[in-house]
């Protein structure tokens, strides 16, 4: 199990409710507009497999595996990774 970093921008954001509702699905935290953190068993190529289906051809998508060296400010994903971490 991992913990990935998704970064999108999607251009009809109205229009993606299945792509919000998959990444809710998982264990998660929005880290910020654009940006959620997942805990899952697939690996980043399923993934964004997954993903891109549920997603225009023209938005973009980034994902990739968080490591232990992390750092951010503002945002509530600190707590939840260091949750993550001792396996809650």
């Amino acid at each position: 199990m991992g913990i990935f970093s998704i970064s999108y921008d999607l251009y009809q954001a109205s229009e993606y409710r299945a792509f919000y509702d998959h990444l809710e699905a998982h264990d998660h935290c929005w880290a910020m507009d654009g940006q959620c953190l997942v805990r899952t068993e697939q690996d980043a190529t399923e993934l964004r497999r997954t993903l891109m289906q549920l997603i225009d051809n023209h938005d973009v998508l980034f994902v990739c595996r968080l490591g232990d060296d992390w750092s951010g400010v503002g945002t509530q994903c600190g707590g939840w990774l260091d949750r993550q971490r001792r396996g809650g």
